[in-house]
């Protein structure tokens, strides 16, 4: 619940669990590319369909709930079997692309 506290706590309603949260971004347009979603800041990274999902923070590394194991901390995002990646549909994030508009 961690993705869904943090978006009401900037004003933007989104349920839970992770896939509805997926659904509601598939339906508002708002995937990208893991590659992507790793180097923007605010975007999600998403086990799922209905696993898991983090807050990227643009370095290379999440914030998220892992439980009671690990508790809510910052991990390395890369190589960790990913497969969607979004953004909450409202909340403004920019996408750091290269010339071709991969992101970079």
């Amino acid at each position: 619940h961690l993705v869904q506290w943090a978006a009401s706590h900037v004003g933007f309603s989104f349920p839970a669990p992770v896939g509805s949260q997926l659904a509601m971004c598939q339906r508002a347009g708002t995937l990208m590319s893991v590659e992507q979603a790793i180097a923007t800041r605010g975007a999600l990274l998403i086990h799922g369909p209905n696993t898991h999902i983090a807050i990227s923070l643009g370095n290379g590394q999440t914030m998220e709930a892992k439980g009671q194991a690990y508790g809510c901390d910052v991990f390395p995002a890369s190589g960790r079997g990913w497969t969607t990646g979004a953004y909450v549909p409202g909340v403004p994030v920019s996408v750091k692309t290269d010339r071709s508009g991969r992101a970079s």
